[in-house]
C-alpha cells in the first residue's frame, strides 16, 4: 500500500493567501482534472494540475518553469508601450521635420532627404537635430498628408467668396493615367497682389465635356470653393474643353453667366505657324531636321562644323548649337 493512499488530503483555501502562494494557487475544477477526488491544486502560470500537498506545492514554486512564468508578470519588469512602436514626439521635433518637408518640397528632390538627414544627425550633435529620423518614406507622406491639406486650406480661406479664374489642362503621363490639373488666379489679401496658384490634381476616367464638368463641379465642392464666382477660363484649344456648342466652358457659363474664355496664346502661336509652314517647300524642313541628325552622331563632323562656323563667324563669336525639332516643343523653328 502507498504512502498517500491511507489517507486523503483536502485543498486548503488559506494557502492562496499565503505570499508563496499568492497570484498562481486555486483549487483545481472537474475541466481542469479529469479525477478531482482529492480537490487538487492547480496551478494558473503553468496551466498543470498539481497535488493538494504544501511539500509539493513548494517544489513547484521553485521549479524554473514556474520562476520564468511569475517573472514575465512583474509589472516592474515590463517593457514600456515606446518600445511597441508607441512614442510620442515633441513639438520642436514635429516643427524641424516639417521644415526640413517644405524645404525638400521646394528645393529638391524627395530621395536627397536621405543624406541630408544623416548629415544633419551627424554633425548636429548636442542640438535638437541629433535625434533626428527623417528620410524619403517619411518625407513624403509629411508632404502629401500634412503640408499639403494645410496649404490647400489655407490658400481656400485666402479666396474666400472672391471672383476667380481657373485654369485646367487634361492629360495623360507616362503612366497611361489620364489627368486634369486645376490651376487659379485670384486677387489674394494676404499679399495684396494677383497671384497664380496650384490647386490639384484629378484623375479622369471620360474626358467628354459632361464628364469633365462633372469632375471639376466635385472638385470645387471638396475644397469649399463656389463655382458661381468663376469669371475666366484658361484652356489650351481642344474641343471638349472650349468648343462652341458643348464643352466645359459652355457648361460652366449655365452656372456662372459672366464666365470669359481666354485661350492659351502659345498654343494658338503654334497653331498658326504649323499651318504657315505647310506652304514652305517640304526640303526645307527636311533640312532642318537631318542637319541634326548628321553632325549628333559624329565626333568628327562636329569638329568641322566648328571650324566652318568659325570660318564664317570668326573665332569672336560664340558657336550656336544646332536645334532639334520636336514635335511637342511649340515653336521649334524660331530658333532654327
Amino acid at each position: 500500500m502507498g504512502k498517500y493512499t491511507k489517507y486523503k488530503r483536502k485543498y486548503c483555501v488559506e494557502w492562496e493567501n499565503k505570499p508563496e502562494f499568492k497570484g498562481w494557487l486555486k483549487k483545481a475544477t472537474e475541466k481542469d482534472s479529469c479525477n478531482n477526488e482529492l480537490k487538487e491544486a492547480y496551478c494558473t502560470l503553468c496551466k498543470i494540475v498539481l497535488r493538494a500537498h504544501h511539500g509539493d506545492l513548494i517544489s513547484h514554486s521553485k521549479t524554473l518553469k514556474h520562476i520564468s512564468k511569475t517573472k514575465s508578470l512583474i509589472v516592474e519588469k515590463q517593457p514600456k508601450l515606446s518600445s511597441f512602436g508607441v512614442s510620442t514626439i515633441s513639438k520642436e521635433k514635429k516643427n524641424i521635420d516639417l521644415k526640413l518637408a517644405v524645404h525638400i518640397a521646394c528645393h529638391s528632390s524627395i530621395r536627397s532627404i536621405d543624406h541630408l538627414g544623416d548629415l544633419l544627425k551627424l554633425h548636429g550633435k548636442g542640438s535638437p537635430l541629433e535625434n533626428l529620423k527623417l528620410h524619403r518614406t517619411k518625407c513624403s507622406k509629411l508632404i502629401l498628408n500634412v503640408l499639403s491639406p494645410s496649404i490647400l486650406q489655407s490658400l481656400v480661406e485666402d479666396i474666400g467668396n472672391s471672383k476667380y479664374s481657373l485654369i485646367v489642362d487634361e492629360s495623360t503621363d507616362v503612366s497611361v493615367s489620364k489627368y486634369m490639373a486645376y490651376c487659379i488666379r485670384y486677387f489674394s489679401k494676404s499679399l495684396q497682389t494677383i497671384t497664380n496658384e496650384f490647386l490639384g490634381l484629378v484623375i479622369v476616367e471620360r474626358a467628354t465635356a459632361d464628364a469633365l464638368c462633372e469632375l471639376t463641379m466635385q472638385f470645387l465642392k471638396e475644397i469649399n470653393l463656389n463655382p458661381k464666382n468663376i469669371i475666366g477660363l484658361g484652356v489650351d484649344g481642344a474641343s471638349n474643353l472650349c468648343g462652341r456648342n458643348h464643352s466645359l466652358y459652355t457648361l460652366l457659363r449655365e452656372i456662372s453667366p459672366n464666365l470669359q474664355l481666354i485661350k492659351c496664346i502659345c498654343h494658338s502661336l503654334n497653331t498658326c505657324s504649323s499651318k504657315a509652314s505647310d506652304v514652305l517647300p517640304a526640303h526645307l524642313e527636311f533640312m532642318l531636321r537631318e542637319t541634326v541628325s548628321w553632325f549628333s552622331y559624329s565626333a568628327l563632323r562636329k569638329m568641322e562644323y566648328a571650324r566652318l562656323y568659325e570660318t564664317i563667324n570668326g573665332s569672336c563669336k560664340a558657336q550656336k548649337q544646332l536645334v532639334k525639332l520636336s514635335a511637342t516643343r511649340w515653336l521649334a523653328f524660331y530658333n532654327c
